[in-house]
């Protein structure tokens, strides 16, 4: 899916490459995200960020622009894939599929660092 973000790191000008993420892209991308899902790695469910989003909003600008100057946790990076089955018999690999979970804060600035590039 390719997101409606426009960020100056999409340009031919280099000097755009240090550019900070802005309030309106951290606003865009919490709207994509959706209730009644699992908790990342870190605990946090999509709910929090959904109903706490514009007190956190300022906060994570903080917290991702660092992440861009200093560089990406190892810990954001993690992510375990849990089988679920998808009916059937339950001892066949095909009636299983795959999810990945992880941080939902990493998913954030996934999301945004992928409007970047796509637009």
């Amino acid at each position: 899916m390719v997101s409606s973000l426009s960020h100056p790191f999409a340009s031919d000008d280099s000097s755009t490459l240090n550019c900070d993420i802005t309030l309106d892209e951290i606003a865009q991308v919490m709207r994509r995200f959706k209730r009644n899902k699992s908790a990342g790695l870190d605990g946090i469910k999509a709910e929090f960020l959904l109903d706490a989003s514009v007190m956190l909003h300022v906060s994570l600008q903080i917290v991702f622009n660092k992440l861009l100057q200093q560089g990406y946790s190892t810990s954001l990076s993690t992510r375990v894939i849990h089988a679920l089955h998808k009916g059937g018999d339950a001892s066949q690999f095909e009636n299983y599929r795959g999810i990945t979970m992880g941080p939902v804060l990493a998913k954030v600035f996934a999301m945004i660092l992928e409007a970047w590039l796509s637009s």
